[in-house]
């Protein structure tokens, strides 16, 4: 068990669950940008959702 990449994997898992629920509610909301920003961020939040997913199942 490797303390620092399980404490990494809680701490993005939570930034990415906290964007994640962030970017929904601007959907939800009808408040999209224009460039499409808002759909890239929610990629990245789901991308860090993984990220802590995997370090915290792989460390354990």
């Amino acid at each position: 068990m490797n303390i620092p990449y399980v404490l990494g994997g809680i701490a993005s898992l939570i930034f990415g669950t906290w964007l994640t629920i962030k970017e929904v509610n601007v959907y939800r909301a009808g408040e999209q940008d224009k460039l499409g920003a808002d759909i890239k961020m929610l990629g990245g939040a789901l991308m860090f959702v993984m990220l802590g997913l995997s370090l915290i199942i792989k460390y354990l």
